[in-house]
C-alpha cells in the first residue's frame, strides 16, 4: 500500500459578529471573551488556527502593516463611494425628494477626508512605513475632519428622517447596487465611516506595538498611539460641544447652569468616546487568516502602551 497523502481539516468559515444572530451570535462573543488575552485587554490580538498571529514577531508585525495599508484603501474607497451617492443625489432631487441642502448636510465634508487619504494610501503602498506615513501627517493633517464630526449628529438626524419617508428608502437601494463593490448596504453605515477611521488606527498600532520583537524599536508607534489620542479628543471635544449646543437650542429652559452644562457635556463626550470599533482583517487574499481585534474606545487606546 502506498504512502497515504496527510489529512487536513477543512478550514471552518467565520463568520462576522455583525450578520450572527441569537444563539451564534451570543457563541461568537463567548468565545471571543474567552480567547487569550495578551498583555493589554483594551486592543487584543485573538489568534485563530493557522493565524498569521503563529507567526514569528517580524512575520506578524508585516502582516498587520500590510493590512493597514488595505483598511486604508477600503476606506479610500467607501469616501468615493460617498462622493459618487452625493453626485447621484443631487442628480436625482426631484425623484428622491431632497434638497440640495440636505445632500450637503449628508456628504459636504467628505471631500477633504478623501484627499487627505489618498495622500496617505499612496506613500504607505509607496514605502509601506505606515505610522511613519500616519505620524507626517499629525495632529494638523487631521483637522480636515473637524467640519464633518461637528456635522455628523445633525447629518445622522437627517438620514433618519429620509429614511422614514415613503420612497427615499427603495431610491437609496436603487443607487447603492449601482456602485462599484465592495458596496456598504445602508447609508448610516457610510456616514459613520470618517467618525470611527481614527480609533482605528489605534486598534492597528496597538496590535503592532504587541508584535514588535523584544528589543525592537517602540518609540515612533507610542508616538503615533499619543497623536492618535489627541485627535480623538479633539474630535471628540467638537463633536461634544455641537450636540451640546443643538440640544440647548432645543431646550425650553432659557439657561443651564454650570453643572449641569458639564454633566451634559461629559455624558456627551463619554457617549461619542465609546464607539465600538471592531475590525475585520481579513483580505481577499488571504482567505483562511483572519485575526479579530477586540473592541476598544478612543480614551484607552493609548493607556497600554504605558505598560509595556
Amino acid at each position: 500500500m502506498g504512502d497515504e497523502e496527510p489529512r487536513t481539516e477543512p478550514a471552518t468559515e467565520q463568520v462576522p459578529v455583525e450578520s450572527a444572530s441569537g444563539e451564534a451570535r451570543q457563541s461568537i462573543m463567548k468565545d471571543a471573551a474567552t480567547a487569550p488575552v495578551p498583555v493589554s485587554h483594551e486592543a487584543a490580538a485573538v489568534k485563530t488556527p493557522h493565524s498569521p498571529l503563529s507567526r514569528d514577531g517580524d512575520a506578524r508585525a508585516d502582516y498587520i502593516r500590510e493590512e493597514v495599508v488595505t483598511s486604508e484603501g477600503n476606506f479610500v474607497h467607501a469616501l468615493q463611494n460617498m462622493l459618487r451617492l452625493r453626485d447621484r443625489m443631487l442628480a436625482d432631487r426631484e425623484i428622491c425628494g431632497v434638497t440640495a441642502e440636505q445632500v450637503d448636510c449628508l456628504f459636504g465634508h467628505v471631500q477633504g477626508i478623501l484627499s487627505l487619504h489618498q495622500t496617505m494610501h499612496e506613500e504607505m503602498k509607496a514605502h509601506g512605513d505606515v505610522d511613519g506615513v500616519f505620524l507626517s501627517h499629525c495632529p494638523n493633517g487631521f483637522d480636515v475632519y473637524l467640519p464633518y464630526v461637528s456635522n455628523f449628529a445633525r447629518a445622522n438626524e437627517l438620514c433618519e428622517k429620509l429614511c422614514s419617508n415613503d420612497t427615499f428608502p427603495a431610491y437609496l437601494q436603487t443607487i447603492l447596487g449601482t456602485l462599484p463593490p465592495p458596496v456598504l448596504t445602508h447609508l448610516p453605515s457610510y456616514l459613520v465611516q470618517p467618525v470611527q477611521r481614527v480609533p482605528r488606527y489605534g486598534l492597528f498600532f496597538q496590535a503592532l506595538l504587541h508584535n514588535i520583537p523584544a528589543g525592537g524599536d517602540t518609540t515612533r508607534l507610542k508616538q503615533a498611539l499619543d497623536c492618535v489620542k489627541e485627535i480623538c479628543t479633539k474630535q471628540n471635544t467638537e463633536l461634544a460641544l455641537h450636540i451640546l449646543v443643538r440640544d440647548r437650542s432645543r431646550s425650553t429652559t432659557p439657561s443651564l447652569s454650570a453643572e449641569k452644562k458639564q454633566g451634559m457635556l461629559h455624558a456627551r463626550t463619554l457617549s461619542c468616546r465609546d464607539i465600538t470599533v471592531t475590525q475585520d482583517l481579513t483580505t481577499r487574499s488571504r482567505p483562511r487568516e483572519r485575526y479579530v481585534l477586540k473592541e476598544c474606545s478612543p480614551a484607552a487606546v493609548t493607556d497600554a502602551h504605558q505598560e509595556s
